[in-house]
Parts: structure tokens; C-alpha cells; sequence
């Protein structure tokens, strides 16, 4: 585990956020329609994945889109929540842009948290590809906790670290 990867994968992760949530402004200014953004958005995400997994050399992993997809489609009822607002004129923008960004930062950490495990050998790579429903909630209730940490200007790599050390190993796909 390494200081130096969870702060590189912690600033491609606001990084790729900031570049959704700008996108998903600038669309939803000009064209206010529900889900117009979800192809930009997901694009990002997923080069988001692997900017992410080349910092812990996991980039070629088998099943990371999917299981970075599974975190986002996990988290996206905020997403879902926000569209609501679209026909509001920069106000319902703004809603779009802000939980595409928590939504992003959420996704990244989540991919982090994971990274740091293998690396640990907490758990295996088989681990993304065998995820409960309640890992997932779980991972996603840990990236929250970072992502309030940093917006609060914490040290995200102490949140991390914190975070990393709360995970409960499954027991069917422990190391």
C-alpha cells in the first residue's frame, strides 16, 4: 500500500468528478432534458476506471468496467433524484452537476478502497466480479464517509486509510 497511490488515485478521482460535473452543467444549461448527459457521463466514468486502475496496475482487470458500473448504477438514484430539477433554469443544472460530481468521487474511491484490498491481499481480484449487494452498499457507505473528509479538507489519504482498515472482509471471497 502506497501513500503516494491513494493520493494520485484520490486527484484522478476529483479530477474526472470536476470533468462531470462540468459536463453535466454545460449540457443540462443548454439542453434541459432528463438523462441527456448519461453518455458523456458514463464515457467519463469510465476512463475515470482506468486512469484509476493504471495508478494500482489493475487497468487490464477482468470484470473493472463492470463492477465500476455496478458502483455507479449503485449510487446513481441521487443521479435519478436530480433529473427532476432539469427543467429548472441553472438550478436544476446546478442539482445535475453536484450529484454527478458526489457520484463520481463515490465511484473512484469505491475503485481505490478495492485497489488498496487487493494490494493488501485483504481480498483477491475475484473479489470485483462476485460483489453482494450489501459489499457494494457498504463500499459506497465508506466512500461517502472519504468524500465528506475531503470536501471538509481533510487528508484523504488518512480517510482512506481509515476507511481501508473498516472493510469487512466477505467471507466467501476473502484472500
Amino acid at each position: 500500500m502506497s501513500a503516494q497511490d491513494i493520493k494520485e488515485g484520490i486527484q484522478y478521482a476529483l479530477a474526472f468528478a470536476t470533468a462531470g460535473a462540468g459536463t453535466s452543467f454545460s449540457i443540462k444549461a443548454f439542453i434541459p432534458l432528463p438523462a441527456i448527459d448519461a453518455v458523456p457521463q458514463a464515457l467519463i466514468i469510465k476512463t475515470m476506471t482506468h486512469q484509476i486502475g493504471q495508478v494500482y496496475g489493475y487497468s487490464n482487470l477482468k470484470g473493472l468496467t463492470a463492477f465500476a458500473g455496478i458502483l455507479t448504477g449503485s449510487g446513481s438514484g441521487m443521479k435519478v433524484a436530480s433529473e427532476l430539477a432539469s427543467g429548472l433554469p441553472i438550478a436544476g443544472a446546478g442539482a445535475n452537476a453536484a450529484t454527478s460530481f458526489a457520484l463520481h468521487m463515490t465511484t473512484g474511491i469505491s475503485l481505490i478502497i478495492v485497489f488498496e484490498l487487493i494490494q493488501q491481499q485483504v481480498i483477491t481480484a475475484e473479489y470485483i466480479r462476485n460483489t453482494t449487494t450489501s459489499d457494494i452498499t457498504f463500499l459506497l457507505g465508506l466512500a461517502s464517509q472519504i468524500l465528506a473528509d475531503v470536501l471538509r479538507g481533510n487528508d484523504g489519504v488518512e480517510a482512506t486509510l481509515a476507511a481501508v482498515a473498516k472493510f469487512k472482509v466477505p467471507s466467501t471471497i476473502s484472500a
